[in-house]
């Protein structure tokens, strides 16, 4: 879920922040600059893990005001799950188009009705989706513990174009990295069905010790 990126770039440090441990200034200036922004075909940035080296320090003649660094090498915390792999996140948002799924600090997590258990259903009254299994309805509701399996991912620019062929259309947000889930197999959905499937087996497993002691009791009398 989370690996690190080695990265290279000129950061600025403003005279404000000269004052700062130098190592400690070059860290918040370049946590300012990456953290919570997406790399195309990277991931998420998180926060710097360490920095390797930084490379000639200058002023830069038409910028007296900025301490510039020509180059600094440095890891940063990347979140980037791989494809296969099993994530929980909390149910934020349903629609008939699917699920959303957040981890706190990441919201695009998306799983489509397609992707969802068999024989779901969309409950457009209460805004969630319910799962018929075995003549039992289980829903998923806003706040839920979701574990979900990684089906693919998509990086998108989202960089300013240069023409825009109709400005006053309105444009649809988009973001620039979603990862796409399913929860169309068996242990994955809404974790509580689980759990309490496991706490039924639980009580049917001692419920069936107490039955054979209580024979082995009466064959010894």
């Amino acid at each position: 879920m989370f690996h690190l990126t080695l990265i290279e770039d000129t950061i600025q440090i403003h005279p404000s922040d000269l004052d700062k441990e130098f190592h400690k200034a070059v860290n918040e200036a370049i946590n300012r600059k990456y953290s919570n922004r997406v790399i195309d075909n990277v991931g998420l940035c998180i926060s710097v893990y360490d920095i390797k080296s930084i490379i000639d320090p200058f002023i830069h003649p038409s910028e007296g005001c900025t301490y510039l660094l020509k180059l600094v090498i440095f890891r940063m915390i990347i979140f980037r799950p791989f494809t296969g792999e099993i994530i929980r996140g909390v149910l934020n948002s349903s629609s008939e188009q699917g699920i959303t799924i957040s981890v706190g600090f990441f919201q695009d997590i998306f799983i489509p009705h397609s992707l969802l258990q068999k024989d779901s259903h969309f409950d457009s009254h209460n805004q969630r989706w319910i799962w018929n299994y075995d003549g039992d309805e289980l829903a998923m509701d806003k706040g839920d513990i979701i574990r979900c399996r990684v089906a693919s991912e998509t990086f998108v620019d989202v960089h300013p174009k240069e023409f825009q062929k109709n400005p006053e259309e309105d444009t649809k947000k988009v973001s620039p990295y979603t990862i796409t889930c399913t929860i169309a197999e068996d242990g994955l959905g809404c974790v509580q069905w689980w759990e309490q499937g496991d706490e039924m087996e639980e009580d049917d497993d001692e419920g069936e010790g107490e039955d054979g002691d209580e024979n082995e009791e009466g064959n010894e009398e």
